[in-house]
């Protein structure tokens, strides 16, 4: 890292251990650079994950996965990258971190075509970034200035395939399905009152209607499936009357009063959907 050495003792132990040190000056010589070759940036760019390192006050450890589109991670120029922090559970232990140390590292990894590369450096995380509006669903912006930029050999990364990028994964004009544990009571009365009131209340179990095939109308958007207990039952009711009856890809339309009250019982299922054609006609 810039001003300091690229090894301390310990790894120079290891390295004297195994006879690795004229090995590891060779390579720190070679393939270590302070800035994104145009190799690395076309790499980068094609991401859609990488693997975060951050480090509190006293040296406690985080390690996070994050996710996105491809190219959801931009390089802004030859040592800075530019990462969205997209909402997710609130608790901060990786990006808070950086209020108190800023060093980071991050490990972009390609498990169709094995390869991965190291970013280390210095980071800020910033809710008046410039480039916020630029990043759909960021809540923050994290600035990565890199100090240290190296590949690492790909022969233990397993082959894998991409099924399909999650549903979840910001882009523009696109509303992503509440994830389930946002829906349940455990923590309702914990969440802040963006996730509580005035917002659509939705379950991503419907992603089961898709994996396992229920019947359901033609032109179904399972994404916009409300949340409720049963969301088997739920999607067999609807697929039975047909979207004759129910336009499904305005379920969410369903309020959270109405939820509790199919969850209490309180209100049957087909009295629910029966409503919410009604309302639809």
């Amino acid at each position: 890292m810039a001003g300091d050495p690229l090894y301390h003792d310990g790894m120079r132990e290891l390295q004297d251990a195994r006879d690795t040190r004229r090995l590891a000056d060779r390579l720190a010589q070679t393939i270590v650079h302070p800035s994104f070759s145009e190799e690395d940036r076309a790499f980068i760019g094609r991401c859609a994950m990488f693997f975060v390192a951050t480090a509190d006050g006293a040296g406690q450890p985080e390690c996070s996965y994050k996710g996105g589109l491809p190219g959801f991670v931009r390089v802004l120029d030859e040592r800075t990258l530019a990462i969205p922090d997209y909402d997710g559970n609130g608790m901060y232990r990786t990006w808070g971190n950086l209020r108190v140390n800023p060093r980071i590292g991050l490990l972009f990894v390609d498990f169709e075509n094995p390869r991965r590369l190291r970013v280390n450096g210095r980071a800020r995380v910033a809710a008046d970034d410039p480039l916020l509006a630029d990043f759909p669903g960021a809540v923050f912006v994290v600035r990565v200035t890199a100090e240290t930029i190296f590949p690492a050999c790909p022969r233990y990364i397993h082959r894998m395939q991409l099924v399909e990028h999650s549903v979840y994964a910001p882009r523009p004009d696109y509303t992503p399905p509440v994830p389930a544990w946002k829906t349940f009571d455990a923590f309702h009365d914990a969440l802040p009152a963006r996730d509580r009131t005035g917002e659509t209340i939705r379950h991503d179990d419907a992603d089961i209607a898709v994996r396992e095939k229920l019947p359901r109308p033609p032109g179904w958007d399972c994404r916009h499936l409300v949340a409720c207990e049963g969301p088997r039952e739920f999607l067999e009711y609807l697929a039975s009357v047909g979207p004759r009856k129910v336009d499904v890809v305005r379920v969410h339309e369903l309020s959270a009063a109405e939820i509790a009250a199919y969850r209490s019982g309180e209100v049957p299922l087909g009295e629910l959907a029966r409503g919410l054609a009604e309302r639809q006609d």
